[in-house]
Order: structure tokens, then sequence, then C-alpha cells
């Protein structure tokens, strides 16, 4: 993996720093180590760079660099992905070989979801602008994409919850205490049936993120935003996208969730009704006249069973709010219009 010496000689090399930047001594370099391993070049004025690559390479899994760099390539590059452009960090460069992936750093930027947690007042126009983008990418972006090469560059992507209870699935629990979360969710004859009726409703047609929730998106001063994380990117049903901002904004964060849903809802109202108003003046027609709403707060479901299960990664005992967090997630599924 790359030093932060190496990040430097890197820009260096790119001309994206000259070297009195470097003597100068403006610049500040911080690295974080997840995932993948993220090393954030910042200029005395708030400009800069992110440099971001896979932990190994020759990994499987590497290959998501690839995804999100053909992402961003794309926006910079092409002029029907040139769309979403205001909402994705500029690109610079892709290395293929090291699958180094160098793009703008968002200055003076905070992740939605750390606002969310502080209990900031997320202004209304913040969730419009993240349903435009989405509205965008779903409709005129993604009709475009299937009549044009960039086709060839997408797979159906279908999420791994949704394969819960079919032959096809993907889901193996890691520890003893996912092995019970997913027990509890198995037992739900009600549930699982919503999770099938999902999976054999779901789309392949729009070009979708594919990880949308608040922590991939960053909010300026100006209520704009900058969606990031695209590497799981391909084919599949945009409300999967919308679902996954929805999820944020009732349940911020998993392991404190302590409202009911009836009054997380009516604490994420504004925001969610100022998502749909976004997403709704930008998004390609729906296939039927059923409300699209109904149907993503069943994915919004979905996506909180995958949130209970990903809980049961760690080691030690499950978070006190998993009762809450799994009935929250079977009443989305059961009853996405609120009534019981």
């Amino acid at each position: 993996m790359l030093t932060r010496l190496d990040a430097i000689h890197h820009l260096l090399r790119l001309g994206l720093l000259s070297p009195n930047d470097v003597t100068e001594r403006h610049l500040s370099v911080s690295e974080t180590l997840g995932r993948n391993h993220l090393i954030r070049v910042e200029k005395e004025d708030g400009a800069g760079f992110v440099i971001k690559e896979p932990r190994d390479p020759d990994e499987f899994d590497a290959s998501t660099m690839w995804m999100e760099a053909t992402l961003s390539w794309l926006s910079a590059n092409d002029a029907l992905f040139g769309r979403m452009t205001p909402w994705m960090p500029r690109f610079f460069h892709y290395h293929e070989p090291q699958k180094i992936l160098t793009c703008e750093l968002v200055a003076c930027a905070e992740p939605l979801v750390s606002l969310l947690l502080a209990g900031s007042s997320v202004k209304p126009a913040v969730l419009r602008n993240v349903g435009s983008a989405l509205g965008i990418l779903h409709g005129l972006v993604s009709r475009g994409s299937t009549k044009a090469p960039s086709e060839q560059l997408f797979s159906p992507l279908m999420p791994w919850v949704l394969s819960l209870g079919s032959n096809t699935g993907r889901y193996a629990p890691r520890t003893p205490a996912a092995a019970e979360v997913l027990r509890e969710i198995m037992a739900n004859t009600a549930a699982m049936q919503q999770v099938r009726q999902l999976r054999e409703g779901w789309r392949t047609n729009q070009v979708i993120h594919g990880d949308a929730k608040a922590t991939n998106v960053l909010v300026l001063k100006d209520s704009s935003v900058r969606i990031v994380d695209w590497e799981i990117s391909n084919f599949g049903d945009g409300l999967w996208d919308v679902a996954g901002i929805m999820h944020s904004l009732i349940v911020p964060n998993p392991r404190w969730h302590d409202d009911p849903l009836n009054e997380a809802i009516n604490k994420a109202r504004p925001l969610i009704d100022a998502l749909w108003q976004g997403y709704l003046s930008e998004a390609a027609p729906f296939p039927d006249a059923s409300d699209p709403r109904f149907l993503a707060s069943r994915m919004a479901g979905a996506r909180l069973l995958q949130t209970a299960l990903e809980c049961g990664y760690f080691p030690g005992p499950l978070p006190q709010s998993m009762p809450l967090l799994l009935e929250s997630a079977f009443e989305l599924l059961s009853y996405p219009d609120g009534t019981r």
C-alpha cells in the first residue's frame, strides 16, 4: 500500500501538486484504513485530493475499485454520465495495475450521517438535492445507458439480503449472534413473503449506486451534496438507492436505535418528503400506477434486515437496539403505508 510520502510523489507525477506545494509545507496528509486504504492530501486553502486503493490489489474485492473508477471517469468524460458531475467528486486519475483512484477532496463538507447523529438541523434542500441526483441517475442516465456502449460496463445486481429464503441464498452467518438474528428473520413468515415479492419484482434496467446511505453523502455549506463510494454500482432497481437514504433518515444509528417506527418516521418526515420531491421531479416513469413510495418503504425494511444481519458480523453481544431494529424492519416490510 502507498505510504503518505508515496502519495505525495504520486500527486507530483500527475502534476496535481507542484514542488512549491511540498517545499512550502502547505499540505496536510492523513490516512484511514478500513475496507480500503484512503489517503487525504489537503492544501492550505482547503482544496485537495483523496487517493483510494484496496488493501490488496490482487484480491477479488479489489475489482470494486475498478467500478468506482469507471463511474468517476464517465462523469468526467462521457456526455451522458456527465449529467452526474454536480453530485460527484471530480475525477483525476486511475492506475489500473495497483487499482489506485485519485479524486477531488470535497472541502468544507460534512457527511450527512454526522449531521443526523449530532441532531443538527438538516435543511430539506439537502435531501431534495440528493433526490434529484438519484432521479437523474435512474432516469435520464439509465435510459441512455441501455442504448449506449456504456451498457457493456454494467451487469445486473441484486442485494444479497433479497436472496434470503431462496435456493440461491448468498448469506451465511459468520458469528453465533448473526445466526441468531437470521433465525428470527427466517421465522417471520410475513416478512419473508415480502422479501420474496421484492426479489421477484426486482428490476435491472437502471444504473444504481447500490450503497446509497447517509454515510456516502457529503453536505456542503450551500446545501449542495456530493455522493461518494460508487464501488458496487451496477444495473438494478433505482428504488433501492432511495430506500437506502430513507433507511438512514429513519434509523441514523442502528446500534443506538431507540425510537418506535412511527416516531422515527414522524421525525424524519420533512426530509423524506423533500427526498421524494427531488426524486420524482427527475426519475424515470414507473412501470405501473402504484405509488413507488410504498415499494421503497418495503425496500427500506429489507435494508434494515440487512443492517441487522451486518451488526452480527462483529464479535460480542448484539446491540441492545436489535429487537426494535427488527421490529421496525418487519413493520416497514408488511405495512409500508404506516398503517397496521
